[in-house]
C-alpha cells in the first residue's frame, strides 16, 4: 500500500511537472511571436535586410539595382532595337526583368552593405578630415566641374553647323581631292572647333576678368638674391654634399649568351689579343657582339649592376679586366682613367649653392606669410600657403620653370585664369545631376585612397618569399629565345593589281638572293620598309613569347623567324598583308632565368596575388562586422512583385473588367482594396487579377 502511493505521488510530481513545462512553452511561444510582431512593426514591412545600426528596404534595394545595372546586362535582345537598350524607352516591354534567382538578390544585398560599411570605415579613420585628402578632393571636383564648362562651350559656342563645315570643304576642294564631305566631316569639325578655341578662349577668359575684381600682391613672391657671404656660409657648412665620387672612364666590349660555350671561347680569344697589345677597338669590332663601348662610372653610379661596378673598381688606371660575367653577359674592360674622391672647389658648384640658399630662403618667406593673400577674386582669397601647395605639386621640371620671381608672377596669373573658371564652373555644375555625380566621383576616389592605405600599402615581398617561388617555378621561368634579323618588305595593297606587283618584286627580290646576291644590296634595292637604307638591317632584338596576345598576334612571323639558323635567309612568306624575306644574323637560345633576372616579374605576380587575398579579406571583414540579416519572405515578395511588373509591362494586357486603372510605377487601387502597398507598388494574393 504505501509502495503504491509512493509510486502515485511521483507520477502526479512529473505530471505537474510536464503540464508546467507546457504552459512555459506556450508562454515562451507566444511572447516570442509578439517579439516577431514588435521588430516587425518597428523594422518595418517592406525591410528586406538589416545591419549594424541600419536597414534596406525593398525600395533602396531597386533603387540601387537600376543604378549599378546597365539596361543592356539586365535585359535580353530587344524586338525593336536589338541588344542596344540605350534607344528602348520605360514603357517598352524589354526595359523590365526579374533577377533570376533569390541568390543573386543575396549577392547584390551584401555588395551594397559591404558599401554602406566603406563609408562608415571613412568616416571613421576621419579621412574628411585630413588636408591630404580634402585637398585631392578639391582638385577633383573642379576638374569635374572644368569638364563640364568645356562640354558646354564645345556644345553652344565651339561646335561648327552644317552650312560652316560645308563652306569648309567647298573652299579646300582640291586638298580632299576624291574624298566626299561625309568621309571628311568629322575631320573638319574638329578643325573648325580648333580653330574657334584659339579664337574664344581668349576672349572668354577676358570678359571673365573684365567682370571680376581681382587684386594681386605679387611682392609676397619677391625674394632678395643670396649675398656672396650666404653662399659662401652654406658651402663651408654642407662641402661634404659636394664630394666628386670616384670617376673611372672605361672601354668595355659585350658578348650575350655568356653561357654559350662558343661566346666564352671568342671572349677568351679577344682576351688573348689584348694583352698581346692588340687594339682595344678593333680587337670588339672584330670579335664582340657590337662595337666597343666607352663611359664615365661613378663608384656610386646606378646605370650599371652593383657587379660590374665593383668588378671595375679593383683595377687601376691602364689595366685590362679578365672576362668576367654579369648576369648572362660576358664583359672586357679597360681601365683609361681613374679619378679619385674630392671635394669641389666653390667655383665649381657655386651656381648650385646659389639656387639652394636662394630656395631656403624663398621657403623661409612663403612661410612667413602663408595665410597672406596672394590674390582674391570677389573677396574670396588664395594664400600663399595654398599656392606653395600647388607649386609643390609641379614636377620639378616645371617647378625648375618657374623658379624666377618673373616665372612665378606668370604662374600666379594663371592660378587667377583658373580660379575664374572654376568660380565660373561652378555656377553651372548646380543641378541635381550633376551634385550627384561629384559626390558618386567623390566617393569613389574616398575608397580609392583607402584601398591604396589599407591593402596596397600593407603588401610587403620578401626575398625569401621570391626565392621560394623562384625554387618552386623556375624550371618554367625561361629567358625567350631572341633574334636579330634583315628584313626585304614588299606590300601587297588591296587590289588584285597591288598583289600581282607585290609578288613579281618580292620574287624578283629571291632571284636575286639565290644567285649569291648581297643580302644587303638587294634589301636597299626591293624593300619598301623604313629599313630599306640600312640594308633592312633591324637593331631590336625578336623575341619569342612576349605575351600572350603579343605572341598571338606575332605568331606566323616567329614561326618563320625561329626555324632558321644564323646566316640563314628564307624564301619568301606573306604575313599581315606583306611579303617578307628574313636574313637570320644572330639567335640566342632560350635559356632559364637566373633569380635576379626572375625577382622583378615575380615580385609583381606574387603583389597581385597578395593584392587579391588582402581585397577579399577587407570585404569579409566588412561584411562579418554589418552582421548582415536578410529577411528572406520580404525577398520572396519583392521578387514576385517583380515578376509580376515584368509579366504586365511585357504584356500590357488586364483581365476584362478590371477596375484598376494602370499608372506609372504600377495601378491605382480603390478605398477598401485589400492589396497592401509596397516598396511603390502593391503585394497581390495569388490569383488576383491586378
Amino acid at each position: 500500500m504505501t509502495h503504491k502511493f509512493t509510486i502515485f505521488i511521483i507520477v502526479s510530481a512529473l505530471l505537474l511537472l510536464i503540464s508546467g513545462l507546457i504552459v512555459l512553452a506556450l508562454k515562451e511561444e507566444q511572447q516570442a511571436k509578439q517579439r516577431v510582431d514588435v521588430i516587425a512593426k518597428r523594422i518595418g514591412d517592406d525591410v528586406v535586410a538589416t545591419y549594424a545600426g541600419g536597414e534596406i528596404t525593398a525600395q533602396e534595394l531597386r533603387g540601387y539595382i537600376n543604378k549599378i545595372m546597365p539596361r543592356q546586362a539586365k535585359h535580353t535582345t530587344c524586338k525593336k532595337h536589338g541588344s542596344d537598350h540605350k534607344k528602348c524607352s520605360r514603357d517598352e516591354g524589354c526595359e523590365s526583368h526579374p533577377l533570376d534567382s533569390p541568390e543573386t538578390y543575396r549577392l547584390l544585398l551584401q555588395r551594397l552593405v559591404t558599401e554602406k560599411m566603406l563609408k562608415r570605415w571613412i568616416s571613421e579613420k576621419g579621412m574628411l578630415s585630413r588636408k591630404d585628402v580634402t585637398h585631392k578632393l578639391k582638385h577633383l571636383v573642379e576638374e569635374i566641374n572644368l569638364n563640364v564648362l568645356s562640354g558646354e562651350m564645345h556644345s553652344d559656342k565651339l561646335k561648327p553647323d552644317q552650312v560652316e563645315m560645308r563652306q569648309y570643304y567647298e573652299q579646300r576642294r582640291d586638298e580632299y581631292q576624291s574624298r566626299s564631305f561625309a568621309e571628311v566631316e568629322q575631320e573638319i569639325e574638329q578643325t573648325l572647333i580648333a580653330q574657334k578655341q584659339a579664337e574664344y578662349i581668349p576672349k572668354y577668359i577676358e570678359e571673365l576678368k573684365k567682370n571680376a575684381v581681382i587684386e594681386r600682391n605679387y611682392e609676397l613672391l619677391k625674394v632678395v638674391p643670396p649675398t656672396d657671404s650666404e653662399i659662401k656660409s652654406y658651402y663651408a657648412e654642407n662641402q661634404r654634399k659636394y664630394t666628386r665620387a670616384e670617376l673611372l672612364r672605361i672601354n668595355y666590349m659585350v658578348f650575350q649568351n655568356g653561357a654559350d660555350k662558343k661566346v666564352q671561347a671568342r671572349a677568351q680569344k679577344a682576351l688573348v689579343k689584348i694583352r698581346a697589345g692588340g687594339d682595344f677597338k678593333k680587337i670588339a669590332d672584330k670579335l664582340a657582339d657590337s662595337s666597343a663601348k666607352s663611359e664615365s662610372v661613378e663608384r656610386n653610379s646606378r646605370t650599371k649592376s652593383t657587379k660590374f661596378i665593383e668588378t671595375m673598381f679593383r683595377y687601376q688606371q691602364g689595366e685590362t679586366t679578365p672576362v668576367f660575367k654579369d648576369g648572362k653577359t660576358l664583359y672586357i674592360a679597360e681601365i683609361v682613367e681613374r679619378q679619385g674622391s674630392e671635394i669641389k672647389s666653390l667655383d665649381e658648384v657655386r651656381g648650385e649653392v646659389k639656387k639652394v640658399v636662394y630656395l631656403a630662403k624663398e621657403r623661409q618667406k612663403m612661410e612667413q606669410n602663408k595665410y597672406d593673400a596672394l590674390f582674391s577674386i570677389q573677396g574670396k582669397r588664395f594664400t600663399v600657403e595654398q599656392f606653395m601647395e600647388e607649386f609643390d605639386e609641379l614636377t620639378p621640371q616645371q617647378q625648375q620653370q618657374f623658379a624666377s620671381f618673373k616665372a612665378k608672377k606668370n604662374l600666379l596669373d594663371q592660378l587667377v585664369v583658373k580660379e575664374l573658371l572654376i568660380e565660373k564652373a561652378e555656377d553651372k555644375s548646380q543641378n541635381n545631376e550633376a551634385r550627384a555625380y561629384r559626390e558618386k566621383m567623390k566617393l569613389t576616389a574616398l575608397k580609392q585612397m583607402l584601398h591604396k592605405e589599407e591593402v596596397d600599402e600593407e603588401i610587403t615581398i620578401s626575398d625569401k618569399q621570391v626565392k621560394e617561388f623562384y625554387d618552386d617555378y623556375k624550371s618554367r621561368l625561361i629567358e625567350p629565345q631572341k633574334a636579330q634579323i634583315s628584313i626585304i618588305r614588299v606590300g601587297i595593297g588591296f587590289s588584285e593589281d597591288e598583289r600581282k606587283r607585290g609578288r613579281a618584286k618580292i620574287e624578283a627580290a629571291q632571284g636575286k638572293l639565290r644567285t649569291g646576291a648581297d643580302f644587303a644590296a638587294t634589301a636597299k634595292k626591293y624593300s619598301e620598309d623604313w629599313s630599306a637604307s640600312r640594308g633592312g638591317k633591324l637593331d631590336r632584338w625578336i623575341l619569342e613569347g612576349g605575351g600572350h596576345l603579343a605572341e598571338r598576334y606575332e605568331h606566323g612571323f616567329h614561326r618563320y623567324v625561329f626555324a632558321l639558323t644564323p646566316g640563314a635567309v628564307s624564301d619568301f612568306f606573306e604575313f599581315q598583308n606583306n611579303y617578307w624575306i628574313i636574313k637570320m644574323r644572330q639567335l640566342i637560345a632560350a635559356t632559364p632565368q637566373t633569380l635576379e633576372q626572375a625577382k622583378p616579374q615575380i615580385v609583381k605576380l606574387l603583389r597581385a596575388v597578395r593584392h587579391q587575398q588582402r581585397t577579399n579579406e577587407m570585404q569579409n571583414k566588412l561584411l562579418e562586422k554589418s552582421q548582415l540579416v536578410i529577411r528572406d519572405f520580404v525577398l520572396t515578395q519583392l521578387m514576385g512583385v517583380e515578376a509580376r511588373a515584368h509579366a504586365q509591362e511585357k504584356n500590357s494586357l488586364h483581365p476584362s473588367g478590371c477596375s484598376h486603372q494602370q499608372a506609372s510605377g504600377g495601378h491605382k487601387h480603390g478605398a477598401g482594396c485589400g492589396h497592401q502597398q509596397q516598396n511603390g507598388g502593391y503585394l497581390h494574393d495569388a490569383g488576383c487579377g491586378h
